[in-house]
């Protein structure tokens, strides 16, 4: 289970924000951190995610290459709250122009694994 921390703003979209399925967001990991950003025009602010597995991630979704940073996507996101500012990731899809959308949580679990002819 992913676990998002994260402070929503104290505004109507930041308040329902957790009810929405399919968040548009941005998907960051890099420097040994796993950031989730939303921008305008729903809100700014970033969360970050404890705990997670870096080979997990890649073995679904394809790394970056030539740099500290493996992913920087477009994403969506799907939450349900645990307790104030403390979220579990119930879906996660990255976006990738060469094939489109990529589950990376399904049901708060890792997606199965990506063979990458496919890619």
């Amino acid at each position: 289970m992913l676990i998002l921390n994260i402070e929503f703003p104290d505004t109507l979209a930041g308040k329902h924000a957790v009810e929405k399925k399919l968040l548009p967001c941005r998907c960051w990991i890099g420097h040994g951190e796993f950031q989730i950003k939303f921008s305008e025009p729903l809100f700014s602010c970033t969360g970050f995610v404890k705990e997670w597995d870096q080979k997990k991630i890649d073995l679904v979704a394809p790394a970056l290459g030539g740099s500290n940073v493996s992913h920087d996507n477009f994403a969506e996101i799907t939450l349900t709250i645990i307790e104030q500012n403390t979220y579990k990731i119930e879906t996660l899809s990255l976006f990738y122009a060469s094939n489109g959308w990529t589950q990376v949580i399904t049901k708060g679990e890792y997606a199965e694994f990506v063979d990458e002819e496919d890619w």
